[in-house]
């Protein structure tokens, strides 16, 4: 806990906060007082525990209201978590507020590639939900987010569970939207062998879309690359012509292209090969002309894998120039 913020929430002088907690760090109930930090800490959960016991409910709470408002108006300026922000509001029984900054807290923690980070977050954000009135399209959201997260951090089979939680509030709120971003979220790994789980989804989405809707061309190319495992030829052949019909209609350039990415992995079979490579020159032509470093990784994971199969070296040497290249733009 901030020293500084102590200070503030019991209307003392920070000189005699660090007094009490020098008295406190002797007998061994907190940290060094002097730590330049300008924090100090329990020196074990159970002494907070005890601390905490000694004041009633409603005195907890507006305690945890007042560090909640004071982290509030630091956070604002640049100077607070968001995190610390959630957990004081939680706790203060602030909920709305609570899960507001919760969600901060899981987006910036995403932003910054720390899946695992975010979670907790995402936790706090669905617990205070519970003590809120229904809202079935923001906890929708929220378990969207959470998923995302899970996948990230590698953790498929929680991922899948979280999406398949948001799949059911979709139907429940006939929200085309979420009924999409799960069954893509379920479909997202590659397939090694026949989901008939995810294929069934993805149909179940695709219907609810009109070919106008953004998620459309993304929903009929993850069929397309759920169903290359299906002996079923004539619906892979149509899905992926769907698929391939809807990407190529699709103005906004990511989307596009991460359509023709699953497309490209939805040809599977040796004779697609010349029509994959031709796809993959049609990423790098997306990704060179809209200079994104996701669209650029896309085509260049694309192309090496096109160029090992065809025994073509040189885009080979390429292609891992070009993943060289971007990972450390990355970096």
């Amino acid at each position: 806990f901030s020293r500084i913020l102590l200070a503030e929430l019991l209307d003392v002088s920070p000189e005699q906060v660090v007094v009490w907690l020098e008295e406190a760090s002797t007998s061994g109930l907190t940290t060094d007082a002097s730590d330049p930090s300008g924090r100090s800490a329990f020196a074990h959960g159970l002494v907070r525990d005890a601390l905490a016991c000694g004041h009633d409910p409603a005195r907890r709470a507006q305690l945890h209201a007042r560090a909640g408002q004071l982290l509030a108006a630091r956070h604002a300026r640049g100077a607070a978590e968001p995190s610390e922000v959630a957990h004081h509001f939680l706790l203060a029984g602030s909920y709305e507020r609570a899960l507001h900054f919760s969600l901060l807290a899981g987006r910036a923690a995403t932003e910054q590639l720390a899946s695992s980070a975010a979670l907790p977050h995402y936790q706090r954000a669905l617990q205070a939900l519970d003590h809120m009135p229904e809202d079935l399209h923001l906890r929708a959201g929220v378990l969207l987010d959470m998923a995302a997260a899970q996948a990230t951090a590698s953790d498929t089979s929680e991922a899948r569970a979280t999406y398949l939680q948001a799949m059911r509030l979709g139907r429940r709120l006939g929200c085309k939207e979420t009924l999409a971003r799960a069954a893509l979220g379920v479909s997202a790994p590659l397939p090694s062998d026949l989901d008939e789980e995810a294929i069934s989804l993805l149909r179940e989405a695709l219907a609810a879309l009109a070919p106008s809707d953004a998620l459309y061309a993304l929903v009929a190319s993850a069929l397309a690359k759920a169903l290359c495992m299906s002996r079923d030829i004539p619906a892979r052949s149509a899905a992926l012509a769907c698929a391939l019909g809807a990407a190529r209609a699709q103005r906004d350039p990511m989307l596009r292209a991460e359509a023709l990415g699953m497309c490209h992995e939805a040809m599977s079979e040796p004779d697609q090969l010349p029509e994959r490579a031709e796809l993959s020159r049609e990423l790098s032509a997306i990704a060179r002309s809209d200079s994104n470093a996701r669209l650029l990784l896309l085509a260049a994971r694309a192309q090496l894998q096109d160029a090992q199969e065809l025994g073509d070296m040189q885009t080979v040497a390429a292609s891992l120039t070009m993943l060289e290249e971007l990972a450390r733009h990355v970096r």
